[in-house]
């Protein structure tokens, strides 16, 4: 706790223009229940939680699911601190001050990953999920690639929801590979593999990741695809989010939406 203390968030604040957020038990959806469950207030923060996993992911603090028996555990894990990412300067800056100060990083968008590594006990997180647009390309090639290697794709930044990209998507007559669930986050799925409907035409998620701009641990900023830092590249498609690197902007294939499709699940 003495050394805790001595960490200078202050300057963390000023270097992503005062981002960093501190968060507090009652920072979390259910400090009104854990004061009082019997509380009015309480019992309108159940019915959000229940029927809404979009609030839920609209909250820095919170998770998705409750924990993993013996493993974490929502009430406990959860950072101290965190920076609502807007930039790339707020991610680079995030990490840099990580490293620096051996602080537990972690990275987070909405929250949904079972096995809890969007959140740890007095960790410093990366919160992703503000970083909303799209931008679609009718022939893109990937960083260090010759332009034979150009195809439809869409860049995609770190806070993307499938409820953003899969409405977008269609407006334009594209498809784009990705999860069931439109509430989790475009890159956690795509990192971890990520199957949907029409997987086995077009492949999963991380297979049709053409370029990620990302941030090494010592704060540098790079593009990776299969032509830019290429080993680095391949641990990014399947293994995991916050796992290689802290991915920043996404681009991945786009395909034409199938004609005979009436309707699909995704």
């Amino acid at each position: 706790a003495a050394c805790w203390a001595h960490v200078p968030w202050a300057s963390l604040n000023a270097s992503v223009h005062g981002r960093l957020k501190r968060l507090t038990e009652a920072s979390a959806m259910m400090a009104p229940c854990a004061r009082d469950v019997a509380s009015k207030e309480c019992n309108d923060t159940l019915g959000k939680a229940m029927t809404s996993d979009s609030w839920i992911s609209d909250h820095a603090y919170d998770t998705q699911h409750s924990g993993f028996l013996g493993a974490w555990n929502v009430s406990t894990d959860h950072s101290a601190y965190a920076v609502h990412a807007l930039d790339e300067n707020d991610f680079s800056q995030t990490v840099k001050f990580a490293h620096t100060h051996n602080l537990r990083l972690v990275v987070k968008g909405t929250g949904h990953d079972w096995y809890g590594r969007s959140a740890a006990a007095g960790s410093l997180l990366l919160w992703t999920h503000l970083r909303k647009n799209l931008t679609w390309h009718e022939a893109y090639a990937p960083p260090g690639c010759s332009s034979s290697d150009a195809v439809p794709a869409v860049t995609v930044q770190s806070g993307v929801q499938f409820k953003d990209l899969y409405p977008a998507a269609m407006r334009r007559g594209k498809l784009v590979i990705g999860g069931t669930c439109d509430t989790v986050g475009v890159g956690g799925c795509w990192l971890s593999g990520c199957y949907g409907g029409l997987s086995k035409l077009y492949g999963n998620g991380a297979m049709n990741i053409l370029a990620a701009r990302v941030v090494l641990a010592n704060g540098t900023l790079v593009w990776t695809s299969k032509c830019s830092h290429p080993d680095l590249f391949w641990s990014l498609r399947g293994g995991g989010g916050g796992v290689a690197a802290a991915v920043v902007d996404f681009v991945a294939r786009s395909h034409p939406t199938p004609q005979r499709a009436r309707s699909l699940s995704f």
